[in-house]
């Protein structure tokens, strides 16, 4: 299947996808299922935030077995409020600024729990 509308993944993906919604888990697990899949992601790592809830423990495994992902990172925490975003989101920024998230993504300033 296609990636759903509002999440466009351009021609090269960037190192560090980060998905994160307000979708329920189910959705956020099925997009998270079609970026698995898709060749831009080859080597790439998606780090994946459920704001309405929590993600089956076995959706990272099922989503290395297509071999294509390097990680998958999963929110460890939900806010306590949506207004935390921007800041863990402007933590997230800088602290991929500050290094190479292919080699340690769990070093990372963020939420998520790194799966390889």
């Amino acid at each position: 299947g296609s990636i759903e509308s509002g999440s466009k993944l351009p021609k090269k993906a960037p190192r560090l996808v980060i998905l994160a919604s307000t979708q329920a888990p189910g959705r956020v697990a099925h997009v998270a299922r079609a970026l698995s899949k898709d060749s831009r992601m080859k080597g790439k790592f998606l780090a994946i935030w459920s704001l309405s809830g929590h993600l089956r423990p076995d959706l990272p495994g099922s989503l290395l077995e297509t071999g294509i992902l390097a990680g998958v990172g999963l929110a460890s925490r939900e806010p306590l409020e949506h207004a935390e975003l921007p800041g863990v989101f402007v933590a997230l920024r800088e602290s991929l600024e500050r290094g190479d998230p292919l080699r340690h993504p769990e070093d990372l300033d963020g939420p998520f729990t790194w799966f390889y």
